[in-house]
């Protein structure tokens, strides 16, 4: 097979198998409307969406998923989401009654840093009556998802409420979806692009050479 059809092909089935994956995002990618974390209510949180806001306080690590891809035996990447639980307050009014707490998932090192020392930060306070409350501003932007339905996740989640009901933190105040951080319009947007893209570049690949072709084959003629 020639070289050029063989490279077309695979651009559009690489763009068909994006655009099939990301079918999910693109669905609802249009009438999604970002909610703010800070101002919404938690019947915000039973459908799927975009969010953005800031974290005031944090909870967690209470699991951590591994993914490791192997090749022929060998481990060729790994890596590692984080889940958190945080509130929806801010510093300027700590657990106020209206309060809320949802999942939090990341991957990205950086913001697992910044949750790992906020979450620090509140636990010496929580365990330490003369320590004075952390002031944290993180920022987040991702979109609502499904938490997983593994048993083992299960299992650290509760784990984790149960811990948290010795501050007063109870099972119903917490949202139904979690936050996917860094999962935002943006990001989908990028997704949709590069799919659209291969297949246009396949089909490129193919229909150029045709038109040039036949511009060759063609006579001049005069009358």
């Amino acid at each position: 097979m020639n070289k050029r059809i063989l490279v077309a092909i695979v651009l559009i089935l690489l763009g068909g198998v994006i655009g099939f994956t990301s079918f999910g995002d693109i669905k609802y990618l249009s009438d999604s409307e970002r909610i703010n974390l800070n101002t919404a209510e938690k019947t915000d949180f039973d459908e799927k969406t975009f969010i953005e806001g800031n974290i005031s306080f944090v909870y967690g690590p209470f699991a951590t998923h591994e993914e490791t891809r192997k090749s022929y035996g060998i481990t060729t990447s790994k890596s590692e989401t984080n889940y958190y639980i945080v509130g929806n307050f801010s510093n300027d009014n700590l657990f106020p009654k209206d309060a809320f707490y949802v999942i939090l998932s990341t991957g990205d090192e950086d913001m697992i840093d910044k949750l790992d020392d906020a979450a620090d930060e509140w636990y010496n306070y929580l365990t330490d009556e003369n320590a004075e409350p952390p002031i944290v501003d993180i920022d987040i932007n991702g979109r609502l998802w499904d938490e997983p339905e593994d048993s083992k996740y299960k299992d650290y989640r509760n784990q984790a409420f149960e811990d948290l009901e010795y501050i007063g933190i109870e099972r119903t105040d917490y949202a139904v979806m979690k936050i996917n951080e860094g999962v935002g319009k943006s990001s989908v947007i990028i997704t949709i692009i590069i799919a659209v893209g291969s297949i246009i570049a396949g089909l490129l690949l193919i229909i150029i050479p045709i038109i040039i072709e036949k511009k060759r084959n063609g006579a001049d003629e005069y009358y």
